[in-house]
C-alpha cells in the first residue's frame, strides 16, 4: 500500500509540475519535477513504476532535469525482463535519441513496432525526432506524417503523444 501511495504521489507531483509549467511558473515546476524524481527513485523496480520513471527522465519538460543515460539503463532492464512489451522498447528508443545514439534509436523503434498490436504513433514520433536530429528531414517528415495518422486512430488525446508531436514539428519547422 505504501508503494502504491508513493507511486501516486510521484505521478501527482509530475502532473502538478506540468500545471505549474503551463501557468508559466518555471521555478515551481522545476521544484515539482525534482520532488517527483526523488519519489520515483524510492519506488521498487516493478516494471510499470520503472517505466513511468524512465519516461520522465527521458522526456521531462525541463530538459535540464532529464537523465537519458539513467532512462536508458531503466529501459534496458525493462526490455530484458519483458522483451514483448512495445512501450518499453519505445522508452529505450527515446532514451537512445536523447543520448544522441540515433542509430540505436532507429533500431529500437523498429523492434518495438514489430511488437505493437496497434500503432499508437509514439514510435513514429520518436523516429521523426531522431531523423530530424541527424538532418534526414524528408524521412523525418514521412515518419511524422505516419505518426499523425496513427495518433488519430489510437491516441488522439494522449498528452505524451502531443508533446512529442510538438517537438518533432518544431525540429521540422512545421506549424
Amino acid at each position: 500500500k505504501n508503494v502504491s501511495a508513493r507511486f501516486g504521489r510521484a505521478s501527482a507531483l509530475t502532473a502538478h509540475a506540468r500545471l505549474e509549467l503551463a501557468s508559466r511558473s518555471a521555478d515551481a515546476a522545476k521544484a515539482g519535477f525534482q520532488l517527483a524524481i526523488k519519489e520515483f527513485e524510492l519506488l521498487p523496480t516493478e516494471p510499470e513504476y520503472q517505466f513511468a520513471f524512465g519516461w520522465l527522465l527521458a522526456n521531462c519538460e525541463l530538459p535540464e532535469l532529464r537523465d537519458a543515460a539513467k532512462a536508458q539503463t531503466i529501459a534496458g532492464a525493462l526490455t530484458g525482463q519483458m522483451p514483448s512489451n512495445a512501450r518499453y522498447w519505445n522508452l529505450s528508443a527515446m532514451a537512445s535519441c536523447r543520448t544522441g545514439d540515433f542509430q540505436r534509436c532507429v533500431e529500437t523503434v523498429e523492434a518495438g513496432q514489430k511488437l505493437q498490436l496497434a500503432d499508437d504513433g509514439i514510435g513514429w514520433l520518436i523516429l521523426a525526432i531522431s531523423q530530424a536530429q541527424v538532418g534526414e528531414l524528408s524521412a523525418a517528415e514521412t515518419s511524422y506524417n505516419k505518426a499523425l495518422t496513427a495518433r488519430g486512430h489510437c491516441r488522439p488525446g494522449n498528452i505524451q503523444s502531443q508533446r512529442l508531436s510538438v517537438e518533432a514539428a518544431g525540429l521540422l519547422h512545421l506549424p
